[in-house]
């Protein structure tokens, strides 16, 4: 049994579908900009820190492969499209749609590592490639991608911007290899589309080595609030300390007052070192 949320929330964003195909799309896509994948499951693995599929709301939205297969499943065939939940490990969703065979996968990772950027329930909420709907075979792909690229022109999604996004950072890398700034204010930036800490955490694992690979940036991971790590980036004597507000800049005696306080824990012995100095961990 869905929420009234969040089936209320479908019902008002459906009406303008011509076929089942657009249908499912649409409520894949519209799922992917409303759910979070769950942060302490990602730490802990652990189901029962994840709400059951009928707790599932707009205002309670995290999930884990299983319930969001569940959700989209019970979904779909609340709409007259047959489904099921497949999979051992990992959940996802087949189904029929019109003349389509289909597989629907939001929260695919690679194994045990729940931070890889492949999850749609990421690229959704951040305007990236849509790309875990699937055809299963070829037969109709010319009359699928039609279908699809209409729901794309309905919600304004643009198909390929992962692409530009690659190519915009490698022409301002190619223009100025030690500008820092524009990698920082380029996490900013996208910061601000969603506050999901696992989806965070896996824009910044797809672009960090493009952005910052090249310089001679330390990159620290911490604990904040014991759910994630998040990182800090030292480069010379300047500290970019990741929020939920994006990166701002620190000194050391900020990040050494923080610690002090534990509000943030180093995550790793290497990281302290590249932090600290010995006479500042004395100090610590």
């Amino acid at each position: 049994m869905i929420s009234k949320s969040i089936k209320e929330y479908i019902d008002n964003n459906i009406s303008e579908c011509n076929n089942d195909l657009e249908l499912a799309y649409t409520i894949y896509y519209l799922l992917g900009k409303v759910l979070y994948y769950s942060p302490l499951y990602a730490r802990y693995k652990l189901d029962n820190l994840v709400p059951e599929v009928d707790r599932i709301t707009l205002d309670n939205p995290y999930v884990n492969c299983n319930t969001w297969s569940e959700l989209y499943n019970e979904i779909l065939n609340l709409y007259g499209i047959e489904s099921k939940v497949i999979g051992d490990k990992h959940k996802k969703v087949e189904f029929i749609a019109d003349k389509y065979k289909l597989r629907a996968d939001a929260t695919i990772y690679l194994p045990d590592d729940v931070f890889d950027i492949a999850s749609d329930l990421t690229n959704i909420k951040f305007g990236l490639d849509i790309i875990h709907f699937q055809l299963i075979n070829n037969q109709y792909r010319k009359d699928f991608n039609k279908s699809i690229d209409q729901v794309n022109r309905r919600f304004n999604i643009n198909k390929g911007r992962d692409y530009e996004v690659l190519k915009d950072i490698k022409n301002n890398i190619d223009r100025n290899k030690n500008n820092i700034l524009y990698g920082i204010n380029f996490y900013n930036d996208y910061y601000k589309l969603c506050d999901g800490e696992v989806e965070r955490r896996q824009l910044f694992e797809r672009y960090y080595p493009l952005l910052f690979g090249y310089t001679n940036i330390d990159l620290i991971s911490f604990y904040d609030t014991g759910i994630l790590s998040k990182h800090l980036l030292k480069f010379r004597d300047t500290y970019y300390l990741e929020t939920s507000d994006g990166f701002i800049e620190k000194n050391l005696d900020e990040i050494r007052e923080l610690i002090n306080d534990k509000k943030i824990d180093i995550k790793y012995q290497n990281d302290m070192d590249k932090l600290c100095n010995k006479t500042l961990k004395k100090v610590m």
